[in-house]
């Protein structure tokens, strides 16, 4: 066999494989793509998230200017804003009475009930939009709750949910953890220091327990009346305001 005739039918192989590659590759993307389509959780916990810390986000700024309280019905007027009282009395010379005594705790249920209606809403959304794309969805009961942890806010939401197109169908969404970076938890362990110092002494010294916490800013605004007013702020976009009156003395008596 001659030299040209060797290296054309080598040629044509080559050739050949190539067409023959070319055609395998073709129809597995066209399987995977048409035939048979994968949904990933990722995905489908990406398009929750977003939304999700937008109303989380949105809400902690305005539940922090009510000492962590939906309709606080006990409060304090000073130059046109309302301070909720946390601990009261109306006697001189006595320690207050505690009114929320665990801050994180309400300020979790107020920010779990303000938040709640708005996940199931991003949730929705996220399955209307799968619904658009042709799959068929099957939903089931949504739970979510959120939790303030140390440098973040936790939210957990569980939603079994079916989806399917064609043949295929893959369960999505079981379980989503969801995590905000937030000042808030040292923003409320400052907060309820503040409380037990007016409980047991009625005073604090604002000064030390900004060395320890340095992200975080404290104002004191004292009052005749022996009301003292408080600020407490990641010096961001967090202010948790709160009124105490305890061991309060007479007009015109020192300290």
């Amino acid at each position: 066999m001659k030299k040209s005739e060797v290296l054309g039918s080598k040629k044509a192989q080559l050739t050949l494989f190539i067409i023959l590659g070319l055609i395998i590759v073709s129809a597995l993307i066209i399987f995977f793509l048409y035939v048979y389509p994968t949904f990933s959780n990722q995905s489908a916990q990406l398009s929750i998230e977003s939304c999700v810390k937008d109303a989380i986000s949105k809400e902690i700024p305005s539940l922090a200017l009510n000492a962590g309280m939906i309709n606080p019905t006990f409060s304090s007027m000073y130059l046109d804003e309302n301070y909720t009282f946390i601990c009261y009395t109306a006697e001189y010379y006595k320690p207050c009475v505690v009114q929320t005594p665990f801050l994180t705790t309400q300020f979790e249920k107020s920010l779990n009930t303000k938040v709640s209606q708005k996940v199931l809403d991003c949730y929705t959304k996220s399955v209307d939009r799968l619904r658009a794309e042709g799959y068929q969805v099957i939903t089931g009961s949504l739970k979510s709750d959120i939790s303030i942890q140390p440098t973040q806010i936790l939210a957990t939401i569980s939603s079994p949910t079916s989806v399917s197109s064609g043949e295929s169908s893959q369960t999505l969404g079981t379980n989503f953890e969801i995590k905000i970076p937030s000042d808030l938890f040292d923003v409320l362990s400052v907060s309820n220091s503040l409380l037990q110092f007016e409980t047991n002494y009625g005073d604090t010294d604002t000064s030390t327990l900004m060395l320890y916490y340095p992200n975080i800013a404290i104002d004191k605004v004292r009052r005749d009346d022996g009301i003292k007013l408080y600020t407490v702020g990641n010096k961001k976009d967090i202010e948790f305001k709160f009124a105490v009156r305890s061991y309060a003395w007479p007009p015109g008596y020192a300290v």
